[in-house]
């Protein structure tokens, strides 16, 4: 909008308002529109400074299209899953960036990691349709259900898709939406597994919950992140972790990690230490293997790695002595098990050798 991009944003929050309420009079409760207009007036408020107005918006645009996703994620042309999904992807983007500038907000860091939950969620509720689809496979009555259900949240994520800021599909959008919840709880019942859309649903109190005590878990999320006054054309990808202690729900930290194109080329070349692989080192480095110690290069890049990815975790582990990892991007290519600790003159490759140095 106009007024937005000329900084006039009391003069666009009037408006923001109104098409939010108007929307949530013609539309169903689901709607993308309306999720879309939570989202739009959730960031006004945050550049105004109002974050106890901007975060309860945000965190119900959050859920509001989690709920979406069961939907959503039945049509059948991959093209626009794909679209939704990268829309999904911005909007985290943009929630992680501006949860940098927050800074120890409890409730702006609850709202981030929600987010990546349900980032993450898109992937469960792929796994979710197929592990029905395996269940359901050796009983003629289930495979029919699963093929009525497919088909009828095919419909219902057609017409939600479809539909403008207008009232008159409203009624079909809601019957549509009956008629999937039927099938999907006979559906579930036959199969005895959970109702479809609870099993792309999580949150932070159940995953402290389920985290073993005397653990933590490192949730880690690369985002796309651009400096204030930078286009979106200077976007760059960032790395960060969120800590999630054991039986802490309201506990959770966060710590951004630093740029990709520091992070990535480390990783490769510690990799490329163990495989003693020349063409990394050739395109990283324009150096031969030949003329690098490997084993000193090795110790020192994990010994960076340790210090970026675990030891700045230390304040937030308290007396926490286990860790389960939860990587993303190129983290997923990281052995850390055999990230190399210097001690003594002496290399060890054991990351369950840290685990006495987490302490208070």
């Amino acid at each position: 909008m106009v007024y937005i991009a000329q900084s006039c944003y009391a003069d666009a929050e009037p408006i923001l308002r109104e098409v939010l309420d108007t929307r949530r009079k013609v539309l169903i409760p689901d709607h993308p529109n309306i999720a879309q207009s939570l989202f739009n007036l959730g960031m006004l408020y945050e550049e105004m400074g109002r974050l106890d107005d901007a975060i309860p918006l945000l965190k119900e645009q959050f859920e509001a299209e989690d709920r979406l996703l069961a939907n959503v994620f039945s049509v059948t042309s991959e093209n626009e899953r794909l679209a939704y999904a990268a829309k999904l992807r911005q909007q985290l983007d943009v929630l992680l960036m501006k949860l940098v500038l927050w800074g120890d907000r409890v409730d702006g860091i609850a709202l981030g990691f929600e987010g990546v939950l349900r980032r993450k969620g898109i992937v469960a509720e792929a796994a979710a349709k197929d592990r029905l689809t395996t269940l359901a496979g050796a009983d003629a009555t289930a495979r029919g259900l699963l093929e009525e259900l497919n088909a009828a949240r095919a419909r219902l994520a057609r017409a939600i898709l479809d539909q403008s800021d207008t009232a008159g599909s409203e009624t079909d959008l809601s019957r549509l939406e009956a008629d999937r919840h039927r099938i999907e709880a006979k559906l579930a019942r036959s199969v005895a597994v959970a109702s479809l859309s609870s099993l792309a649903q999580a949150n932070r109190s159940a995953v402290a919950d389920a985290v073993p005590p005397g653990s933590a878990l490192l949730e880690f999320v690369k985002f796309q992140t651009v400096a204030r006054g930078a286009s979106l054309g200077e976007a760059r990808d960032a790395y960060a972790v969120f800590v999630v202690p054991d039986r802490e729900p309201g506990n959770i930290a966060w710590s951004p990690l630093g740029p990709a194109e520091t992070m990535e080329p480390a990783v490769q070349l510690l990799r490329a230490c163990i495989t003693q692989d020349a063409d990394t080192f050739r395109r990283l480095k324009n150096v031969d293997i030949k003329s690098v110690d490997l084993a000193k290069t090795e110790t020192g890049i994990g010994a960076q790695l340790i210090e970026v990815l675990i030891d700045r975790m230390r304040p937030h582990l308290g007396t926490r002595k286990r860790l389960f990892i939860a990587p993303d991007g190129i983290l997923n290519q990281l052995p850390f098990e055999i990230l190399p600790i210097a001690e003594g003159g002496q290399s060890r490759r054991r990351i369950r050798d840290l685990v006495p140095q987490f302490r208070p």
